[in-house]
């Protein structure tokens, strides 16, 4: 399998920035515009330091780790990972992920993919499910429950919904964390 195969669920919107104060906790509150209102973000303190020190100015590309509800509405708990002047960052805008296929919910025209950290690199320490909004042709073209799915889908603004553009069937990179991999290492170097 070729090293660049890893899970990641990223979502990439060129968007601009509303960034307050937060007098409850200290710090800026960041959102984004979806739909007709602002979207919070959480923001790591790394990222925070970065707004602090050079609040970002004018239309931005950037990238989130979404979480998404049960009804494919991006979600609390969506994270900023990072952001470029548009032009800077070589992505279409949209989501792109790889999990594996958990449910598929034909009545609601939903999927769910499970995305693992992965064994050797990354943040994520623990699997999350993200549900996606799909077509009647995307459910028509799925594999079976298990299988590795790379997804296409794009945030409808008004909605704030994800919905599928593309799916295709991958081979999933092994399942573990960070933490499960280093440990397996130090127990064959013992």
């Amino acid at each position: 399998m070729p090293e660049n195969i890893y899970y990641h669920a990223t979502l990439a919107l060129n968007a601009t920035f509303d960034i307050k104060e937060d007098k409850k906790k200290g710090g800026k509150r960041v959102s984004i515009d979806v739909g007709d209102k602002p979207f919070p973000l959480i923001v790591k303190r790394k990222m925070q330091a970065i707004i602090e020190e050079t609040p970002p100015e004018g239309e931005q590309t950037i990238i989130l780790w979404p979480r998404t509800d049960k009804e494919g509405l991006l979600g609390n708990g969506t994270q900023l990972g990072t952001f470029k002047p548009v032009g800077q960052i070589q992505r279409e805008p949209g989501l792109h992920a790889l999990g594996e296929l958990v449910k598929i919910d034909r009545d609601n025209a939903l999927i769910q993919i499970e995305i693992h950290p992965n064994p050797k690199q990354g943040a994520l320490r623990k699997s999350f499910k993200l549900p996606l909004v799909a077509s009647l042709d995307v459910l028509d073209a799925l594999p079976d429950l298990g299988s590795g799915l790379e997804v296409w889908a794009d945030l409808k603004q008004k909605t704030g919904r994800v919905v599928i553009s593309k799916v295709q069937e991958v081979v999933l990179p092994p399942k573990g964390s960070v933490e499960e991999s280093a440990q397996k290492e130090k127990s064959a170097g013992e």
